[in-house]
């Protein structure tokens, strides 16, 4: 029997912590009856570092009427097979600018927020919909087609090196998908919808990924918020 689901992916992008500041102080001096001032008073000023993410923010992808056998053209997972039914679909892309002059760590996270009754990404490796999602430098943030753990608190670190800023990096990220031949019927006309949120901290004071790996959650990072 065929199968008819639908996915959606909506990717928001969301930036943490920027702030600015200015200070000035003025000095002048005043010596017994002779006077004189040195015609202008000294300014300090001090600024803080903007941690931000530039546009677009939300960007949707809409894959319907998968049926079992159908991936996507870049789709390279592995435990999958009995795929390739057809023309092949193409993958979902999202691209992120970062905008702040701080240096700042990047994350991931993803929430799904499935209408059906049964998720047609049911998060087991060969089971329903099979994802994989990377980024232009090569980080996978999925393991045998099911996406590693995260949260809001504790996204997926993009990258062990925190972007310099003022670069405005653009960090391109693509989700390729599965449907494996030997998916039961049970979902058949089910859906998923998978949100991505690309978040942005400072680096500096705030931890160290050294003990870290790109793709996953990063404990030495103190907070993402």
């Amino acid at each position: 029997m065929s199968m008819s689901s639908t996915k959606r992916l909506i990717i928001g992008a969301g930036a943490l912590l920027t702030a600015g500041a200015t200070l000035t102080a003025a000095a002048g001096f005043t010596l017994g009856l002779f006077s004189a001032n040195s015609g202008a008073s000294g300014n300090n000023t001090f600024t803080t570092g903007t941690v931000s993410i530039g546009s677009p923010t939300t960007v949707s992808c809409t894959i319907a009427n998968m049926v079992p056998g159908d991936e996507s053209t870049g789709y390279t997972g592995t435990g999958v097979t009995g795929n390739t039914q057809g023309t092949k679909d193409a993958a979902c892309t999202f691209a992120v600018t970062y905008t702040g002059s701080a240096p700042a760590w990047l994350g991931v996270s993803t929430a799904d927020t499935t209408t059906s009754s049964t998720n047609l990404y049911a998060g087991t490796a060969g089971t329903g919909l099979q994802l994989q999602i990377s980024d232009g430098s090569n980080t996978n943030y999925t393991t045998t087609g099911v996406i590693n753990t995260n949260s809001t608190t504790s996204p997926l670190l993009v990258s062990k090196t925190a972007d310099a800023g003022s670069s405005s990096t653009v960090y391109t990220f693509t989700v390729n998908y599965a449907l494996p031949s030997a998916t039961a019927n049970l979902y058949q006309g089910t859906n998923t919808k998978l949100t991505l949120t690309v978040y942005a901290v400072q680096a500096g004071n705030n931890g160290s990924t050294t003990a870290c790996t790109a793709g996953t959650q990063c404990v030495g990072i103190t907070s993402w918020s």
